[in-house]
Parts: C-alpha cells; structure tokens; sequence
C-alpha cells in the first residue's frame, strides 16, 4: 500500500492493519533519529522547564 493510499484509509477513519503501523513507526523512528535537534536518551528521563502546553502530547 503506498503513502497516498494510507493517508486515504486513516482519513475516511478506516483501521490500518498493524503490521503497516508498525511499519510506518520504524520509518518515522528512523527520519527523527536523522534530526539534530533529537537526541536518543535511555529511561527513565526527567523533564526540566516548559514543554510549551504539550503536556498531554509529552505523557
């Protein structure tokens, strides 16, 4: 299934099968990783200073 088809399916709120979410976060894991703003860390990790309203995002 390619990415136009995907952004489809989620977009007419129909189910993804698993194994191409699962997919889909290895690829997105690997572009980020790719950033120099993200840095990897190992658990468990505290958070100091202002996480800009995203709180929920963050949990």
């Amino acid at each position: 299934m390619n990415v136009d088809a995907l952004i489809e399916t989620v977009l007419e709120c129909k189910v993804i099968p698993e194994e191409t979410v699962k997919m889909l976060c290895r690829k997105v894991k690997a572009i980020l990783f790719e950033e120099s703003n993200v840095q990897p860390v190992q658990a468990p990790v505290t958070i100091c200073g202002d996480v800009h309203g995203q709180f929920w995002d963050l949990l």
